[in-house]
């Protein structure tokens, strides 16, 4: 009977490691698990009241709670829809659709990490490209240079496009998969039939010492949850690690030649746009002031789409995030889609004047 036991350990063991370290294996078995799919004993843990309540199994704090708000209207039509806009963006703007924004003749969206943006740009249409991403993220990924794989042009080739994106092959690259951890940490405790007895340890850390747990703390304010590696002093997620001047200035220098490359690709404009961690606003005594500083920067020649500002200087900067995510909320939304369809009204006349 032990050496059953043992078998059956070795083998999950192997299957975990497996599916952690390979991109195929573990898009298979999540998609299983997958909460929209699959609610019995070993499907995942979720709760939509925020992707930071279910990391920590706060479920029952009712202060958390914060489900999407997110509601798109159709801007004021001013005049010709002739933009066709690319967005490389994150799971901020995964929810956006074409609808919201204005002028908009077509609209095209990749996710980092997830899905690449390719585009075959139309010289009869303004090709207007925004490059956004959460702040915890900006160091981590431009350093790698990776984007101008990730946003590049549509292959004449898709048969070898499509060989080339295949990652249902296992690869010993894998094996330094950054999220290794993560994936095994899903693979092998995120069951639904562990939720209770994880739900009980959570509600007692929090009720007994105000924590939470799973990569999560708590804010010192008690109202709102942040990813632990966003205030650590040292980290690449972090906007409180302090910031030698040639690492803000290195950066500035990589986002100039972003803009150089795609302006070149036929782009007619290039935006960047970097969305504030919630502790840069809610909890900023300590702020690296990461974005001011590249905006301030006086070499910084690609054009920003900066919400900082007035997230900054709002009266109550907590109505702009959610409470229990790591996301911004409904009114955070708005404030940057204003901001944007404000350029896309500008970029749209200049369209119309060629």
């Amino acid at each position: 009977m032990k050496q059953i036991l043992a078998w059956i350990f070795i083998v999950f063991g192997i299957l975990v490691l497996a599916g952690g370290t390979s991109n195929g294996l573990y898009d298979m078995v999540y998609k299983l698990k997958s909460h929209e799919q699959n609610t019995s004993w070993w499907g995942e843990h979720y709760t939509p009241n925020g992707d930071l309540v279910n990391m920590s199994y706060l479920d029952d704090i009712q202060t958390f709670n914060s489900p999407k708000d997110y509601k798109f209207t159709t801007p004021a039509d001013t005049g010709n829809k002739n933009i066709d806009l690319y967005v490389w963006g994150d799971s901020y703007l995964e929810d956006v659709p074409s609808k919201a924004f204005a002028h908009i003749n077509s609209y095209h969206f990749g996710r980092n990490y997830y899905a690449e943006l390719h585009y075959k740009l139309n010289k009869n249409k303004r090709n207007i490209l925004i490059i956004e991403s959460a702040e915890r993220f900006v160091r981590p990924y431009f350093i790698y240079r990776t984007i101008y794989q990730k946003v590049s042009k549509l292959s004449e080739s898709p048969n070898l496009k499509a060989k080339a994106n295949d990652t249902t092959h296992w690869d010993i690259t894998h094996l330094f998969n950054d999220h290794i951890n993560q994936n095994i940490e899903f693979l092998a405790f995120n069951y639904n039939f562990l939720n209770a007895p994880r739900r009980w340890k959570a509600d007692m850390t929090y009720t007994l010492f105000h924590r939470a747990s799973g990569g999560v703390v708590v804010s010192e304010n008690g109202q709102n949850l942040f990813i632990k590696e966003t205030i650590l002093p040292k980290h690449g997620y972090s906007c409180y690690e302090t910031l030698e001047p040639n690492i803000v200035h290195w950066y500035v220098n990589e986002f100039d030649s972003i803009y150089n490359h795609y302006k070149a690709e036929g782009f007619d404009e290039v935006y960047l746009s970097i969305i504030p961690n919630p502790a840069s606003i809610l909890q900023s005594a300590r702020y690296n002031d990461l974005i001011p500083t590249i905006a301030s920067d006086t070499s910084l020649y690609m054009p920003m789409i900066n919400v900082y500002p007035q997230f900054k200087h709002d009266s109550s900067p907590r109505r702009l995030y959610r409470s229990g995510d790591s996301h911004w909320n409904n009114n955070g939304m708005q404030i940057w889609l204003q901001i944007v369809n404000e350029v896309l009204r500008e970029e749209s006349i200049k369209g119309s004047t060629h």
